[in-house]
């Protein structure tokens, strides 16, 4: 954890592998729970760290996680994480014991997820396939749009709604 107040880190905290083949690749933060998300490719795991304690409490398997994406719909309170090694499937946990909810496909090597706070609406960045699939819910494909190659991140004006992706292979942002 990084203080804003002295620009210093404060608390370091170890999730996946101790001392193997660590590799953390996403954070997402769950304000209602005050839960942070972490993804370890590495050690194929997702977990959940509380932000009063800084501990991890909760941790799930999830072969070559690389993402992650919380729901902000207290209906919902379930994360979204994505796998390189799913087939193009994103999987569905309970937010708080990471208990396994579902699944949903999306596309080739699934890189990057978000979530629309306004719709709900799940957005997963397909880096083998070089498009964007929006899921409404959980598991209800909207539409997938073509992009560039090799889209690996995604951001999202909440103003107007535009999808903007990161297309590492393209060198290029494509805005849906």
């Amino acid at each position: 954890m990084v203080s804003t107040a002295s620009n210093s880190v404060t608390t370091t905290i170890t999730v996946g592998t101790q001392g193997g083949a660590s590799c953390v690749q996403a954070v997402a933060f769950d304000p209602t729970h005050n839960y942070i998300y972490v993804t370890d490719s590495g050690a194929g795991t997702v977990s959940v760290i509380s932000g009063s304690t800084n501990t991890v409490t909760h941790t799930a398997s999830v072969s070559s996680a690389l993402s992650v994406a919380w729901f902000p719909s207290p209906s919902i309170d379930q994360i979204a994480v994505t796998s390189s090694a799913s087939s193009g499937t994103v999987f569905i946990f309970a937010a708080s014991a990471l208990g396994s909810v579902g699944s949903v496909f999306v596309g080739s090597s699934p890189a990057a997820a978000l979530v629309d706070d306004a719709t709900g609406n799940l957005t997963v960045a397909n880096n083998g396939s070089a498009s964007a699939t929006i899921v409404s819910g959980l598991d209800v494909v909207l539409g997938t749009v073509t992009v560039d190659s090799g889209p690996a991140a995604l951001a999202m004006d909440g103003a107007n709604g535009d999808i903007y992706a990161a297309c590492y292979a393209s060198g290029t942002v494509d805005v849906a």
